[in-house]
């Protein structure tokens, strides 16, 4: 059941992903929201989340440093919010490690973003 997945959605720029964050609730999907990704690490919950929304580019790290931190602690779904699918796709060949497929466009239609969402969950 939806409302018994908890999603963890670490962003930089809030007018980015508060219409994703709005369809999140409307599913009934539990949230925990930070700006801060330093505060979202020191907070992380091992065992807590079943996926991971980050932003590509948060501020101090980027959303690939703080996934590379947390698949240290347990493996979890992740997602990146990008308007630059291509370029992020080129930087996985030089990370291989980082084991990522899964991009989510900030222009993408809810439609779409839920049927990934539902996917990855």
């Amino acid at each position: 059941m939806k409302g018994e997945k908890t999603i963890l959605l670490v962003y930089n720029n809030y007018n980015l992903i508060k219409k994703f964050e709005s369809e999140l609730r409307r599913n009934n999907y539990r949230l925990k929201l930070y700006d801060n990704p330093q505060l979202a690490l020191r907070e992380y919950e091992s065992n807590f989340f079943n996926l991971l929304l980050l932003e590509t580019r948060l501020s101090n790290i980027s959303g690939f440093e703080f996934y590379s931190i947390i698949k240290k602690i347990e493996k979890v779904p992740v997602c990146f919010f990008t308007n630059l699918t291509t370029y992020y796709r080129s930087l996985l060949e030089i990370h291989p490690n980082l084991d990522i497929n899964c991009f989510i466009s900030t222009t993408i239609s809810l439609k779409d973003f839920n049927k990934i969402i539902e996917n990855k969950i």
